[in-house]
């Protein structure tokens, strides 16, 4: 069901509400660790989208904008050691007694490297996309809008309720 004008102009104003307030620079002027990495990654992961969905029949000039919970994250490889102990016990009344212990210690492997011994890692976690907004012009065809949805979905494997696809205004240059 298409909205109305106002009803396009009011979501764009919430969800341009929602960009300013994800994109403000925190109020201590410090940011926490990783959030530069993780704005540099969105930053890059945006751009390539953008140059992607321009490419398609009708959209214009895209620009989309992707944000993540979190960057990629390194998962190193560990060496895991467990060690159970059990222990029977004669009880001076004629039963036994049994315990049992274990224990579990894990440290990360490492290899020689330059500047000294460094974690090995074994992959790398990809981001979870939070979500995506998505200006075209050409997203006032309803169909343009759905190709638009359909390839950041298959683009970024993001659920399409996690997709925001919104008309925009042709720029002249």
């Amino acid at each position: 069901m298409p909205l109305s004008r106002l009803g396009q102009v009011g979501l764009a104003l919430v969800l341009a509400g929602i960009l300013f307030l994800a994109l403000r620079p925190s109020s201590q002027g410090v940011s926490r660790p990783g959030e530069e990495s993780v704005r540099t990654y969105e930053e890059e992961i945006s751009s390539a989208l953008s140059r992607v969905l321009s490419q398609v029949q009708g959209a214009g000039r895209v620009e989309a904008r992707v944000f993540l919970e979190e960057g990629p994250v390194r998962l190193y490889a560990r060496e895991n050691e467990r060690r159970q102990n059990r222990a029977e016990e004669s009880l001076p009344g004629g039963g036994a007694r049994t315990s049992q212990e274990a224990t579990s210690s894990a440290r990360v492997v490492t290899v020689a490297g330059s500047g000294g011994q460094q974690p090995l890692v074994e992959g790398i976690r990809q981001p979870t996309v939070r979500g995506v907004l998505v200006v075209a012009p050409g997203a006032v065809d309803e169909n343009v809008r759905l190709e638009l949805a359909r390839a950041v979905e298959a683009l970024l494997d993001v659920p399409l309720h996690r997709v925001e696809i919104l008309p925009g205004k042709e720029v002249r240059r």
